[in-house]
């Protein structure tokens, strides 16, 4: 095997191996993610549930169920950015934008009904960053090539 050859297997065994940790870590962060997110739709649902529409704009529009179903949806693009479904880096920067701007009004508005504590903000806002930071590094990754043989 000449030196080009050798250099050639080390870079696909890097380039496959890297393929597989950022797929994991995308696993992880959907597995995070829907955690998280079951957790808030039940405590959504619940405002839902015991909301009053006359009293409450919010339950009368449907408000908590649809942040609900946002946090579900965010837990899947994460999904769908992982396994590389249908557009991976469209998905994938949807995604942690959306969950970075979830993050970031509730820092700003903190007071309103829908948002989420501090804490769990600015986690939002870095699982998105994250997310967004995971997808570039994997798209701007070589291609894998089939191995000769």
């Amino acid at each position: 095997m000449s030196r080009v050859e050798g250099t050639v297997r080390s870079s696909r065994a890097r380039t496959r191996a890297f393929r597989i940790v950022a797929g994991f870590l995308g696993v992880i962060a959907f597995v995070l993610a829907l955690i998280v997110a079951v957790a808030y739709g039940v405590d959504q649902a619940a405002l839902q549930r015991n909301g009053t529409p006359a009293l409450d704009p919010h339950a009368e529009l449907h408000h908590y169920s649809g942040m609900a179903v946002m946090g579900l949806l965010l837990a899947a693009g994460a999904l769908a950015t992982a396994t590389g479904g249908g557009g991976p880096r469209a998905i994938g920067w949807a995604t942690g934008i959306g969950a970075a701007l979830y993050g970031a009004a509730s820092l700003a508005y903190p007071d309103h009904l829908g948002t989420v504590d501090t804490p769990w903000a600015v986690l939002t806002l870095l699982w998105g960053l994250a997310l967004v930071t995971l997808t570039e590094l994997e798209m701007r990754r070589p291609p894998t090539t089939r191995e000769p043989g």
